[in-house]
């Protein structure tokens, strides 16, 4: 058994019980192997601001779950003075704890203090990258900081296969300590249920029984790609058979905007609908209520709603956006080019029609073989044991 120091800014909170839940869930399946502490950095910022409700609150572990307060430019800017701030406060922290490992989430902001923490405390680090902090952060700037950064992470996981390559071609000397370990689902929880309690599920979520149920979840951030599913949905003269269900815990109110003149100029407030953030128990009745799910990402580490969506026994829908390949097969769902409107709307068509032909149990079945937890445990234990 190890002691683990996992860091993340993202955390579930009472206030958003679904921010971060796949690291609650990572914290979770370490802590039956392992003592963990988590650490989540919050920015110093007063009660009524979105940064404050972000971390505030956080939900109750059996494990150790604390803030620690640091100062921080709002928008990314001057990131040497944020990470400075960060690094202090985190060394003040970690110098404090006895653990044999400590493992980071996320490239900016924790990711990019790994050099100062590094050369202070002398202590075993591992970056796990996930896919939106590598692609939104590259060229932005800060370059030379990130590349000090994974040189001196001891192993970077990425949650994707193609997001390895992609770090790869950016900076291929990081081949001999860059690892793939995908997400885990827990397949008791996400699972198919029978048409009878399918039914009775849309009962309980005030869905229409007459029509059919198209559902994505994704936040409404640009490389989501929603408003293009939309306008695929809106080009669609079959549309009227079925509602389209919009799970976006988070949204940037640009894209909100966008998405709702499109649903506004073409008559769908009636054939869709949009739901904030809720809980995983909430999410599951969804998976299992409706009769396909949607990925129209433009880029995505791993796709988790896609997997947990598969094993509750729906096929997908999915843009070929790095993280989708390597959960989509042929007997799950339907994969098409990224970014591009025509492409979506000819998948949704095929999907319209094709949708019942896919087996539940066989989709479940895909992904409790490839994306166990036991199998992600494993893998973290390996490094740690090799690392500590």
């Amino acid at each position: 058994m190890f002691t683990v120091d996992l860091v993340s800014h993202i955390y579930p909170t009472k206030h958003d019980v679904s921010s971060g839940i796949f690291i609650q869930k990572e914290a979770r399946l370490l802590a039956m192997q392992h003592k963990v502490n988590v650490w989540l950095p919050a920015v110093y910022a007063l009660p009524w601001q979105q940064q404050a409700k972000r971390s505030f609150n956080p939900v109750d572990e059996e494990f150790l779950v604390n803030r620690i307060k640091y100062l921080s430019v709002p928008r990314r800017k001057l990131p040497a003075f944020t990470i400075a701030n960060l690094s202090r406060a985190l060394n003040r922290i970690l110098s404090s704890s006895k653990s044999d490992i400590i493992h980071v989430h996320w490239l900016f902001p924790a990711g990019l203090c790994i050099p100062d923490i590094k050369q202070r405390l002398k202590k075993p680090i591992v970056l796990t990258l996930h896919g939106g902090d590598w692609y939104t952060n590259l060229n932005s700037g800060i370059d030379r900081m990130i590349a000090d950064a994974l040189h001196q992470t001891d192993v970077v996981i990425c949650v994707g296969n193609q997001l390895k390559k992609d770090v790869l071609v950016k900076f291929p000397s990081l081949s001999e300590k860059i690892v793939h370990i995908p997400h885990g689902i827990d397949c008791s929880v996400f699972q198919p249920v029978a048409e009878e309690a399918k039914m009775s599920l849309r009962k309980t979520l005030s869905w229409d029984l007459e029509s059919e149920h198209i559902l994505c979840v994704a936040n409404f951030y640009q490389e989501k790609g929603i408003e293009l599913l939309v306008e695929a949905f809106s080009n669609i003269s079959s549309k009227d058979q079925f509602h389209l269900h919009l799970v976006a815990p988070r949204r940037d109110r640009s894209i909100e905007n966008k998405i709702q003149t499109i649903l506004t100029e073409n008559g769908l407030n009636q054939r869709a609908s949009i739901y904030p953030s809720m809980s995983e128990s909430e999410l599951v009745k969804r998976y299992q209520a409706a009769d396909f799910l949607v990925s129209p990402s433009r880029k995505e580490g791993f796709g988790l709603a896609i997997a947990e969506a598969i094993a509750c026994g729906l096929p997908v829908l999915a843009t070929k956006s790095g993280g989708p390949e390597e959960i989509v097969t042929e007997d799950s769902g339907i994969l098409v080019e990224a970014n591009n409107i025509k492409a979506l709307e000819n998948g949704l068509k095929s999907m319209m029609n094709e949708y019942n032909e896919y087996s539940s149990s066989i989709l479940h079945q895909s992904i409790s073989n490839r994306f166990s937890l036991t199998s992600k445990l494993d893998a973290l234990t390996s490094i740690y044991r090799r690392l500590a």
